[in-house]
């Protein structure tokens, strides 16, 4: 429970500056270990299972969804508009735009190459039809 760790006092109570999540989770601790050992509950060690229970049940440091949500809601999260990830944007746009040119023009030559292929295609043809010979 580190939040609001600081705010505990010399009899073991919790000062009034601890926040209203970090009182309730140390309200419900102790509920929890006075209802387990009514007689010695304050002289016992901290219990990992009961912290755990006391806690909503959920292990190694996960969160709960609506949690996240709730807080995300709460900030009004705003889009990343710092200067090198503009940038980042720009040279991206810059990429797209001269890879999009790159192929209209590789496009181009293949079509200029595909007629001049043609071309040599029918002149040959020519060729061995005036040599009155058939191509191999």
């Amino acid at each position: 429970m580190k939040s609001g760790l600081k705010n505990w006092d010399g009899s073991g109570s919790i000062s009034s500056t601890l926040s209203g999540k970090a009182k309730k989770r140390h309200d419900d601790y102790y509920d929890l270990a006075r209802a387990a050992h009514p007689d010695d509950w304050e002289d016992r060690e901290l219990d990992g299972q009961m912290l755990y229970e006391s806690s909503g049940g959920i292990p190694r440091g996960a969160i709960k969804k609506a949690d996240v949500i709730s807080i995300a809601r709460e900030k009004k999260l705003r889009p990343l508009s710092s200067a090198s990830f503009r940038q980042t944007i720009q040279e991206n746009e810059e990429l797209k735009r001269r890879a999009i040119q790159e192929n209209e023009e590789l496009k181009r030559r293949n079509e200029n190459l595909q007629k001049i292929v043609d071309m040599h295609g029918r002149l040959f043809l020519a060729l061995f039809k005036e040599m009155g010979k058939e191509l191999p």
